[in-house]
C-alpha cells in the first residue's frame, strides 16, 4: 500500500499538478524529475500528457480535503525535490509556499523533510546492499 492510495482521485491529480509545478520551479524539468513524474502518473493512473503544471498552489492546495492528504502531498513534493541530490532554492521556496497555503507549521515541515531524506537514504542503502550481494553471491 502506497501513501498515494490515501488520496482520492482528484487529490491525486492535484498532486501531479503540484509536482509538475515544483519540477518547473527551478526553470526546467530535469530528466530524473521527468522520469519520477511519469512513475507517479502511472501509480495514480493519470495521463501525464494531460497535465500542464500551470496551476498555482493557491488554486491547487484547497482541493486537498484533509490534514493527512496535505501532509502526503508535501511528503511527495519533498521527495521529488531531493531525488536528484540537489534541493535548489527555487524548490525550497515553492515548497515553503505550498506549506504556507496548507497551514503547515515550519516545524512540522522540517520534521517531514528529515523523514523524507532518511527514507531516501534507506532506499539508497538497500540498493547498495543488493549490488553488493550481486557481486558476492554466485547464483
Amino acid at each position: 500500500v502506497h501513501m498515494l492510495d490515501q488520496l482520492n482521485a482528484n487529490e491525486q491529480r492535484v498532486l501531479m499538478e503540484l509536482l509538475i509545478f515544483l519540477a518547473k520551479s527551478d526553470g526546467a524539468i530535469k530528466d530524473v524529475e521527468e522520469e519520477v513524474l511519469y512513475q507517479y502518473a502511472d501509480l495514480v493512473e493519470v495521463d501525464f500528457t494531460s497535465l500542464t503544471g500551470d496551476y498555482t498552489p493557491e488554486i491547487l492546495v484547497p482541493q486537498f480535503e484533509s490534514a493527512a492528504s496535505r501532509l502526503i502531498a508535501l511528503q511527495e513534493l519533498l521527495r521529488l525535490s531531493h531525488i536528484d541530490g540537489v534541493f535548489a532554492d527555487d524548490e525550497k521556496s515553492a515548497i515553503l509556499d505550498v506549506a504556507a497555503y496548507m497551514g503547515v507549521p515550519l516545524e512540522l515541515l522540517n520534521k517531514l523533510d528529515r523523514w523524507v531524506v532518511e527514507g531516501l537514504r534507506w532506499v539508497m542503502r538497500g540498493e547498495e546492499l543488493l549490488e553488493e550481494a550481486e557481486e558476492l553471491l554466485e547464483i
